[in-house]
């Protein structure tokens, strides 16, 4: 990599973390309180098995970041003409696309260990079994999320399409996940909804690293993630390699 390409990658990459460290009061804060709330409203509903919803609360909170990230730098991006610049500069589609996953991967990050902290603190959220593998797992299911998220943006037409999109199925993807309630304790109708939703395999992958630590606990949920990731990620590249919906 030359030090042109090199340098439009650090200006790039400066843009895109700056963009949510520069206020951190609105892009992360607001978040953590927003997510505290949340978290306070089931431990006291469930405060016996808040540690194994704990794990739903990431999923729900890093697919909201993510893809509130993705959204302001494509779309907005696309109306304000800042993704025609950073596509046209000597960077590479791939370095772009690394960029954004990093930087948004990073937002997530920061958020989640904050609330991790608070709830750990105060609400005797337990320490993952092994957290090398409970981040890979975290790092692996947040790729996912910014991919989609970039599939799903680069469609926005406007601001009534970002609402639709949301309110109809980002939303009930999440709270189907089986992030806040056992499968187990679900009507049989409703069981096979949420076990055709994928984010219930992405959920229970990591909820399983998280009590257990052991992916063989759940193979079919890690395959499953692992199909999601290399699925996700090729088409992505693909669209950015062409400009799909990005360009053209």
């Amino acid at each position: 990599m030359n030090r042109v390409r090199i340098n439009s990658c650090k200006g790039i990459f400066k843009r895109e973390c700056m963009r949510f460290l520069r206020e951190p009061i609105q892009t992360i804060f607001n978040t953590v309180f927003y997510n505290i709330i949340f978290l306070i409203t089931l431990y006291l509903i469930e405060p016996k098995n808040i540690n194994y919803i704990f794990p739903g609360m990431i999923i729900y909170t890093s697919f909201n970041v993510i893809l509130s990230n993705v959204k302001m730098t494509l779309y907005i991006g696309k109306i304000e003409k800042i993704v025609y610049y950073q596509f046209s500069a000597p960077a590479s589609r791939e370095d772009i696309y690394l960029i954004y996953l990093v930087a948004s991967i990073l937002r997530s990050f920061i958020i989640n260990f904050l609330i991790y902290t608070i709830a750990f603190i105060f609400f005797n959220i337990v320490i993952p079994k092994s957290v090398m593998i409970f981040l890979l797992v975290f790092f692996i299911i947040n790729a996912i999320f910014v991919n989609i998220s970039i599939l799903i943006t680069i469609f926005y037409k406007n601001w009534n399409s970002v609402g639709v999109v949301e309110s109809y199925i980002i939303s009930p993807l999440l709270y189907l996940s089986a992030g806040f309630f056992k499968i187990d304790d679900i009507p049989q109708i409703l069981k096979q909804i949420v076990l055709i939703n994928p984010l219930f395999y992405i959920t229970n992958a990591l909820r399983v690293v998280y009590i257990s630590g052991k992916i063989e606990k759940s193979e079919i949920s890690f395959i499953i993630l692992l199909l999601i990731f290399v699925i996700t990620t090729l088409t992505v590249l693909y669209f950015f390699k062409k400009g799909i919906k990005i360009l053209k």
